[in-house]
């Protein structure tokens, strides 16, 4: 019975240990007047090593991108009739790091 307690221990604390290593970026995407925009395309460029994370906001505009190694981070979002925008973030590890971005109108076009 120990012996089962032990090997169940060391999982856990292995476990621990791995989520120890990386943090995350999780914030909300609104336009001009505030409100939330759903749909809307995020990602996550390391700055150092160019690997790339996407998330999409959710019906509340909110977004998060787990399990990201620390440093900085170039995130950028995209929507449809907005222009994009781009925001640099650091992750820190165990931490989630917020970055709320406000998307402009893009302009509009005649044909």
């Amino acid at each position: 019975m120990a012996l089962l307690f032990l090997i169940a221990s060391m999982g856990a604390l292995n476990l621990h240990a791995q989520t120890l290593t990386q943090g995350a970026i999780a914030g909300t995407i609104t336009d001009p007047s505030g409100a939330v925009v759903p749909n809307a395309s995020v990602t996550a460029k390391n700055n150092q090593t160019g690997a790339t994370s996407t998330a999409t906001t959710n019906g509340t505009g909110f977004y998060r991108i787990s399990l990201l190694p620390p440093g900085m981070y170039t995130v950028t979002v995209n929507a449809p009739n907005f222009q994009p925008t781009t925001s640099t973030v650091g992750v820190s590890i165990g931490q989630t790091s917020s970055a709320n971005l406000q998307l402009a109108l893009a302009a509009a076009t005649q044909t």
